[in-house]
């Protein structure tokens, strides 16, 4: 295992003192709360869940700017699921969320937040032992994260399987992907009948977006698909496609610590520059992922214009593990975010999935 920071392994200890070394560590229904302090950044990591399956299920929200404590607040649905077999991890990423910090635009990039992961996957091996099996799943932008992680073959073998669940992949390609589905999906909408003239009018739209032909996409040209796909889904709302499935705002502030007005100040942070690095590192991904051979399922909602299924496909075509061992699969009744579309689905799929491989 690689040097854990030292300023970590002073967390590690506080907390240890705080529970009493070894007090369930291992059981059936834990929850316990950790804090990582790396480069100025305190990044707050709750595992909750069946611990003595010894299997971590690391989930990486999305944004930038989201917040995991988000998905162990709103979405227990879902996470109850998994948690009932093994032991999720969700840690907020510098600036966002709950975490805490100064900022400093220097580390607001992709590779600090890969070096972030590297350090909450150090204190998990730390505080849990060496025999601990990590599955690493993201959504959105943690798609994005989780994939840039395991990109490196040292860092891959870290990790036993690789959950991709609407990741945004290639920066550049997925707005273009974005567009071509909104332009599929509005001419099957057409050909259905299903409020017509909204779906001709977003499909002439988003074909004028992919007639600019601008390769790369930066931060400032992103703009206009992204206008788009907001339009998009909000028609999808309109059209009664996919149901929206939350827990309420007291059981998450109440029962689990959630901080509102922490998270929405994180909100304030400049996301600019983060969002430009991903942008710039489009190349290094497409020269890399063929690197990961681990076994990867892919989730994307068939409603999804803001992370298109295409993006899926990216990964299936370019990664270089067996094809027995990857997999692809569409929930077609969920948008951007099925664990609030379809909870139980969603979570099942997972399951099934890490069955195969842990």
């Amino acid at each position: 295992m690689k040097g854990i920071n030292r300023i970590s392994v002073a967390f590690f200890i506080l907390f240890l003192i705080a529970c009493g070394a070894n007090n369930n560590i291992f059981d059936e229904d834990v929850r316990h709360q950790l804090w990582l302090s790396h480069k100025g950044a305190d990044l707050p990591i709750t595992v909750d869940g069946n611990t003595a399956s010894k299997v971590f299920c690391i989930l990486l929200h999305g944004g930038p700017g989201g917040s995991a404590q988000e998905f162990n607040s709103f979405t227990k649905t879902f996470t109850d699921e998994i948690e009932s077999e093994y032991a999720m991890v969700y840690y907020d990423q510098r600036y966002a969320g709950i975490s805490r910090g100064d900022y400093d635009a220097t580390l607001n990039t992709v590779v600090q937040h890969i070096d972030d992961l590297d350090q909450v996957i150090n204190l998990l091996y730390l505080r849990y032992g060496n025999d601990i099996q990590i599955a690493l799943m993201g959504h959105s932008w943690g798609g994005f994260l989780s994939g840039a992680y395991l990109l490196d073959p040292i860092r891959a073998s870290r990790v036993v399987t690789w959950i991709n669940i609407d990741g945004a992949i290639h920066r550049t390609n997925f707005l273009k992907d974005d567009m071509q589905y909104i332009i599929d999906l509005a001419d099957q909408q057409i050909q259905e009948g299903e409020l017509a003239s909204r779906w001709s009018s977003i499909k002439n739209q988003a074909r004028a977006e992919l007639d600019r032909n601008i390769f790369p996409y930066d931060f400032e040209s992103q703009n206009e698909p992204f206008r788009i796909v907001g339009e998009a889904e909000l028609l999808i709302f309109d059209s009664d496609r996919i149901n929206n499935n939350s827990d309420s705002a007291f059981g998450a502030i109440y029962f689990n610590n959630y901080q509102p007005f922490i998270a929405a100040g994180n909100d304030f942070r400049d996301a600019d520059l983060i969002q430009q690095d991903m942008f710039d590192f489009d190349p290094f991904m497409d020269a890399n992922i063929s690197n990961i051979t681990l076994p990867t399922l892919n989730i994307y909602g068939f409603w999804d214009v803001r992370t298109a299924p295409l993006q899926g496909q990216y990964v299936m075509d370019s990664i270089s593990t067996p094809e027995s061992q990857k997999s692809f699969v569409i929930l077609e009744d969920s948008g951007h975010s099925p664990m609030i579309n379809e909870p139980i689905r969603l979570a099942e799929t997972i399951l099934d999935w890490l069955e195969l491989y842990l």
